[in-house]
């Protein structure tokens, strides 16, 4: 019908014990999204 929108993003992020990001990801598949927290976190 010739209409546009943005449709579903999927985001992920992590905070730390102090309230900061400590990783923020966009347009993440969800089988790479655990992978992806915990590197950020160094585990």
């Amino acid at each position: 019908m010739g209409r546009k929108y943005m449709g579903i993003t999927r985001s992920s992020f992590v905070i730390d014990e102090q309230g900061k990001f400590v990783d923020v990801q966009f347009k993440i598949s969800p089988a790479d999204s655990v992978m992806k927290s915990l590197a950020a976190l160094g585990e």
